[in-house]
């Protein structure tokens, strides 16, 4: 995490453990931007190692280096060297089987490639002891002497793409593997073929094998192959991305994204987008994000870089955000009127823009609205009638509905109806409870009363112009009833009586 945090680089790493189902959930480990990982295979023979294991570490084995000259060198397999195939990583897309020596494989493949790593044909390595300043030079061997040798290779090579201005190689596997297919005589120009020796369980092939993958670096044609700035062997750099230009749409404050249509090798991009407004981003997919966009005109340049080749392709966004489109609005609202009288109501104005206003749905029989929003009825009739109003804005034709609900009430009479009288009652649960509804309307005979809302157990009974409660064994909480009480004339009340049981 620090090596990501200080990159993009190089990370080597000499250590390992058994591969498990576990492997694959550390890969958000090696996802540094334009980073490179390396690893031992290990030192113990046949065997699949993380993180040499992840698809996105690159696997380094061993080899003994018996002779070698200023223009050849003769290496074999280190025995001990590890390499094998995985059982929990699914292969990449790199290890294809148009790889010489690598086939058809399903699951990941370790090597990548090797180097010596021998102690007994391995590097010089200078040991200062503590409090000495003199060192001591040892025969250093492993395949934790041949990863950090690896990553020496390509920290150079990125120096030397950094001076003709192209970016890190990254993921190095998409390079190499690439090369492997299309690059003339590249395991003898290339590469270092290891076609002999095993590791107890993998033999080493022409092509690739496990034990030592593609085989070792001549690190000068490797680089100068990476770097694209001369010949290696007839070798094929590359070609650009293509990217495709787009024209998008998109409304002021409503999120944005889009991709950049694209294709390229194998290899993964970067990009970078030129004269974006603040907030658009590009992610390494190639997916625009803007998430806050602001009215007008934008024209951007979307930038894709291959990451081994260096090199680019652009295309131009041309990108519209228009103001949106904001819906006229309609204020629910209640109003009154009494039946027999002329009704009028107005929609008051919510917003200064031109609008027109209609009715739909089910409309009462002589009832209308002018396009200026004011509801009217001549002759309106005793009842309840939710409205709904529709506005139209008549610039943009954004329409808005709102509910108005018109209660016509019957015309006035001299009759009243009944009385209702009903206090609050408190007891206490498990406690008798008693309580007293008092029903008086005048000249009536017979009054019809209807309660609701009574809890279970509740029982009432007639007494004179008055209803008595009774309640043996009341129920702690609260209740409410609704008293109804209906004379001869069809007139009616209504009281509620809140209960509170303690």
């Amino acid at each position: 995490n620090l090596a990501n945090a200080m990159g993009p680089g190089v990370v080597s790493m000499s250590f390992g453990a058994n591969e498990g189902n576990w492997t694959s959930s550390m890969d958000s480990a090696f996802s540094g931007a334009d980073m490179s990982y390396v690893a031992s295979t290990g030192d113990d023979g046949a065997g699949v190692a993380w993180p040499s294991v992840s698809a996105r570490v690159l696997a380094i084995g061993g080899t003994s280096l018996r002779s070698y000259t200023s223009t050849a060198r003769d290496e074999v397999t280190w025995s001990p060297t590890g390499g094998g195939v995985s059982q929990y990583v699914k292969v990449p897309e790199y290890q294809t089987a148009s790889v010489q020596g690598m086939g058809s494989q399903t699951r990941r493949n370790v090597a990548d490639v090797a180097f010596n790593a021998d102690p007994a044909t391995g590097q010089y390595t200078a040991i200062i002891p503590p409090g000495s300043t003199s060192p001591t030079w040892y025969s250093m061997g492993g395949t934790s002497l041949s990863a950090p040798q690896w990553a020496g290779v390509i920290a150079v090579t990125n120096a030397v793409r950094a001076q003709n201005k192209q970016g890190p190689l990254g993921l190095v596997q998409n390079f190499i593997y690439k090369a492997a297919t299309t690059t003339a005589n590249f395991f003898t120009t290339i590469m270092n073929d290891i076609a002999s020796g095993d590791n107890g369980g993998y033999f080493a092939k022409s092509g690739y094998d496990q034990p030592t993958g593609l085989g070792t670096p001549h690190v000068s044609k490797l680089i100068t192959l990476a770097d694209g700035s001369g010949s290696a062997g007839s070798t094929t750099v590359g070609t650009p991305p293509s990217v495709s230009a787009v024209t998008i749409n998109g409304v002021s404050g409503t999120a944005l994204s889009f991709s950049m249509p694209h294709s390229s090798s194998n290899n993964s991009l970067r990009w970078d987008l030129t004269n974006a407004p603040n907030g658009m981003t590009i992610n390494a997919s190639g997916l625009v994000l803007w998430s806050a966009p602001v009215a007008g005109t934008y024209t951007v340049t979307a930038n894709a870089t291959d990451s081994v080749t260096g090199l680019t392709g652009s295309a131009i966004a041309s990108i519209t955000v228009a103001q949106p489109v904001v819906a006229p609005i309609v204020s629910n609202a209640t109003v009154a009127g009494q039946a027999g009288k002329v009704f009028s109501y107005t929609i008051p104005p919510q917003s200064t823009v031109p609008q027109s206003f209609s009715l739909v749905g089910v409309v009462p029989a002589g009832m209308t609205i002018s396009p200026s929003g004011t509801l009217s009825w001549t002759n309106p009739l005793a009842g309840t009638y939710p409205i709904t109003v529709k506005a139209t804005d008549t610039t943009t034709l954004a329409t808005g509905t709102g509910v108005i609900t018109v209660q016509i009430a019957k015309a006035t009479v001299t009759a009243t109806g009944p009385v209702i009288s009903a206090s609050a009652l408190t007891g206490t649960a498990g406690k008798f409870l008693t309580g007293t509804i008092g029903i008086s309307a005048s000249g009536e005979r017979s009054i019809r009363i209807n309660i609701r809302g009574n809890p279970s157990g509740m029982r009432f009974s007639v007494s004179g112009q008055s209803i008595i409660l009774r309640w043996a064994r009341p129920v702690r909480g609260s209740y409410t009833l609704l008293i109804t009480a209906t004379d001869s004339k069809g007139l009616s009340a209504q009281a509620t009586m809140p209960i509170t049981i303690n």
